[in-house]
Protein backbone atom coordinates (compact mmCIF):
# COMPACT_ATOMS: atom_id res chain seq x y z
CA UNK A 1 0.00 0.00 0.00
CA UNK A 2 1.40 3.40 -1.03
CA UNK A 3 1.75 6.04 1.66
CA UNK A 4 -0.33 9.19 1.52
CA UNK A 5 1.49 12.33 0.40
CA UNK A 6 1.20 15.17 2.91
CA UNK A 7 0.11 18.49 1.39
CA UNK A 8 2.68 20.98 2.59
CA UNK A 9 4.11 24.32 1.58
CA UNK A 10 7.82 25.00 2.05
CA UNK A 11 8.56 28.55 3.15
CA UNK A 12 11.04 30.47 5.31
CA UNK A 13 11.03 29.55 8.97
CA UNK A 14 10.33 32.52 11.26
CA UNK A 15 11.35 33.27 14.83
CA UNK A 16 7.88 32.28 16.01
CA UNK A 17 8.43 28.82 14.45
CA UNK A 18 11.60 28.11 16.46
CA UNK A 19 9.89 26.26 19.34
CA UNK A 20 8.11 23.98 16.83
CA UNK A 21 11.39 23.34 15.00
CA UNK A 22 13.14 22.47 18.27
CA UNK A 23 10.35 20.01 19.17
CA UNK A 24 10.65 18.40 15.73
CA UNK A 25 14.43 18.19 16.22
CA UNK A 26 14.01 16.25 19.45
CA UNK A 27 11.26 14.06 17.99
CA UNK A 28 13.81 12.99 15.35
CA UNK A 29 17.20 13.22 17.04
CA UNK A 30 16.68 12.92 20.80
CA UNK A 31 18.94 9.87 21.01
CA UNK A 32 21.33 10.75 18.17
CA UNK A 33 24.04 10.89 19.37
CA UNK A 34 23.47 10.80 23.10
CA UNK A 35 27.13 11.70 23.73
CA UNK A 36 26.44 15.29 22.64
CA UNK A 37 24.54 15.92 25.86
CA UNK A 38 25.81 15.97 29.40
CA UNK A 39 25.28 12.71 31.36
CA UNK A 40 22.29 14.13 33.23
CA UNK A 41 20.49 16.27 30.65
CA UNK A 42 17.98 18.93 31.58
CA UNK A 43 14.29 18.11 31.16
CA UNK A 44 13.10 17.99 27.55
CA UNK A 45 11.28 21.33 27.74
CA UNK A 46 14.50 23.09 28.82
CA UNK A 47 16.57 21.32 26.13
CA UNK A 48 13.93 22.26 23.56
CA UNK A 49 14.07 25.91 24.65
CA UNK A 50 17.90 25.90 24.44
CA UNK A 51 17.78 24.29 20.99
CA UNK A 52 15.35 26.99 19.80
CA UNK A 53 17.79 29.56 21.17
CA UNK A 54 20.70 27.96 19.23
CA UNK A 55 18.54 28.06 16.08
CA UNK A 56 17.76 31.75 16.74
CA UNK A 57 21.45 32.58 17.07
CA UNK A 58 22.14 30.61 13.89
CA UNK A 59 19.51 32.60 11.96
CA UNK A 60 20.96 35.85 13.27
CA UNK A 61 24.46 34.85 12.13
CA UNK A 62 23.26 34.88 8.51
CA UNK A 63 25.29 31.73 7.73
CA UNK A 64 22.33 29.45 7.23
CA UNK A 65 18.85 29.48 5.75
CA UNK A 66 15.98 27.88 7.66
CA UNK A 67 12.92 26.59 5.80
CA UNK A 68 9.85 24.85 7.14
CA UNK A 69 7.23 22.47 5.80
CA UNK A 70 3.75 23.66 6.79
CA UNK A 71 0.59 21.60 6.41
CA UNK A 72 -1.67 23.39 3.93
CA UNK A 73 -4.81 22.44 5.85
CA UNK A 74 -3.81 23.43 9.40
CA UNK A 75 -0.70 25.62 9.13
CA UNK A 76 1.18 23.29 11.49
CA UNK A 77 4.94 23.02 11.04
CA UNK A 78 5.74 19.33 10.43
CA UNK A 79 9.34 19.55 9.23
CA UNK A 80 12.23 21.90 8.70
CA UNK A 81 15.63 22.08 7.06
CA UNK A 82 18.71 24.15 7.76
CA UNK A 83 20.87 24.92 4.73
CA UNK A 84 24.33 26.42 5.03
CA UNK A 85 24.92 29.00 2.31
CA UNK A 86 27.66 28.67 -0.30
CA UNK A 87 30.85 30.48 0.59
CA UNK A 88 30.41 30.18 4.37
CA UNK A 89 33.64 28.81 5.88
CA UNK A 90 33.40 25.08 6.50
CA UNK A 91 35.41 25.20 9.70
CA UNK A 92 33.64 27.52 12.06
CA UNK A 93 35.89 29.51 14.36
CA UNK A 94 35.79 28.37 17.95
CA UNK A 95 34.09 30.82 20.23
CA UNK A 96 35.22 29.24 23.50
CA UNK A 97 35.70 32.04 26.00
CA UNK A 98 34.11 34.55 23.62
CA UNK A 99 30.47 33.55 23.98
CA UNK A 100 27.76 35.96 25.00
CA UNK A 101 25.52 35.06 27.92
CA UNK A 102 22.80 34.10 25.41
CA UNK A 103 25.23 31.76 23.61
CA UNK A 104 26.31 30.26 26.93
CA UNK A 105 22.68 29.53 27.78
CA UNK A 106 22.04 28.03 24.32
CA UNK A 107 24.91 25.56 24.79
CA UNK A 108 24.27 24.77 28.46
CA UNK A 109 23.85 21.00 28.79
CA UNK A 110 25.81 20.33 25.59
CA UNK A 111 29.04 18.39 25.84
CA UNK A 112 30.94 21.00 23.80
CA UNK A 113 33.99 18.77 23.30
CA UNK A 114 31.81 15.94 21.90
CA UNK A 115 29.87 18.51 19.82
CA UNK A 116 33.10 19.67 18.15
CA UNK A 117 34.37 16.10 17.59
CA UNK A 118 31.02 15.05 16.07
CA UNK A 119 30.92 18.02 13.68
CA UNK A 120 34.63 17.92 12.80
CA UNK A 121 34.40 14.60 10.92
CA UNK A 122 31.83 16.02 8.49
CA UNK A 123 33.70 19.30 8.20
CA UNK A 124 36.96 17.51 7.39
CA UNK A 125 35.25 15.43 4.68
CA UNK A 126 33.71 18.56 3.12
CA UNK A 127 37.12 20.24 3.02
CA UNK A 128 38.59 17.12 1.40
CA UNK A 129 35.87 17.10 -1.27
CA UNK A 130 35.28 20.81 -1.91
CA UNK A 131 38.33 22.68 -0.68
CA UNK A 132 37.27 26.32 -1.06
CA UNK A 133 34.59 25.62 -3.70
CA UNK A 134 31.27 27.18 -2.60
CA UNK A 135 28.43 24.68 -2.17
CA UNK A 136 25.11 24.28 -0.39
CA UNK A 137 25.27 22.12 2.74
CA UNK A 138 22.20 20.48 4.25
CA UNK A 139 22.95 20.82 7.95
CA UNK A 140 19.68 19.38 9.29
CA UNK A 141 16.53 17.96 7.75
CA UNK A 142 13.90 16.78 10.22
CA UNK A 143 10.30 15.70 9.76
CA UNK A 144 7.90 14.66 12.52
CA UNK A 145 7.78 10.85 12.57
CA UNK A 146 4.05 10.74 11.74
CA UNK A 147 4.73 12.74 8.52
CA UNK A 148 7.77 10.79 7.37
CA UNK A 149 7.50 8.83 4.09
CA UNK A 150 4.85 11.29 2.86
CA UNK A 151 7.05 13.50 0.66
CA UNK A 152 7.74 16.19 3.28
CA UNK A 153 11.48 15.49 3.43
CA UNK A 154 11.66 15.46 -0.37
CA UNK A 155 10.05 18.89 -0.55
CA UNK A 156 12.48 20.31 2.02
CA UNK A 157 15.35 18.74 0.06
CA UNK A 158 13.99 20.20 -3.19
CA UNK A 159 14.26 23.71 -1.72
CA UNK A 160 18.06 23.41 -1.47
CA UNK A 161 18.48 21.59 -4.78
CA UNK A 162 16.50 24.34 -6.51
CA UNK A 163 18.62 27.02 -4.84
CA UNK A 164 21.83 25.23 -5.92
CA UNK A 165 20.59 24.83 -9.49
CA UNK A 166 19.46 28.48 -9.68
CA UNK A 167 22.92 29.79 -8.79
CA UNK A 168 25.23 30.96 -11.54
CA UNK A 169 27.31 28.89 -11.77
CA UNK A 170 25.28 25.99 -10.38
CA UNK A 171 26.43 24.82 -6.98
CA UNK A 172 26.95 21.34 -5.59
CA UNK A 173 24.88 20.10 -2.64
CA UNK A 174 26.45 18.15 0.21
CA UNK A 175 24.90 16.43 3.21
CA UNK A 176 25.55 13.78 5.80
CA UNK A 177 22.85 11.17 6.36
CA UNK A 178 21.75 8.91 9.14
CA UNK A 179 20.83 5.38 8.04
CA UNK A 180 17.16 6.41 8.19
CA UNK A 181 17.65 9.41 5.90
CA UNK A 182 20.10 7.73 3.53
CA UNK A 183 17.31 6.08 1.51
CA UNK A 184 15.70 9.45 0.71
CA UNK A 185 18.95 10.94 -0.50
CA UNK A 186 19.93 7.93 -2.58
CA UNK A 187 16.51 7.98 -4.29
CA UNK A 188 17.21 11.61 -5.18
CA UNK A 189 20.54 10.76 -6.82
CA UNK A 190 22.97 11.59 -4.02
CA UNK A 191 26.12 9.47 -3.96
CA UNK A 192 28.13 8.32 -1.00
CA UNK A 193 31.62 9.84 -0.94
Amino acid sequence: MASTRAKVVVEPLTYSDLPAAAKIYFACFNDFPATLFEPEPAPLDIRTWRTALRFKLDIESGRRVFVKAVLEETGDVVGFAIWQKPGVPIKEPSKVGERTEEENEAFRGINVRAWHVFHSAGQDKRIEIFGDEPHWYLYILAVLPQYQNQGVGSQLLDWGITAADAAEPKRAVYLEASPVGQKLYERRGFETV
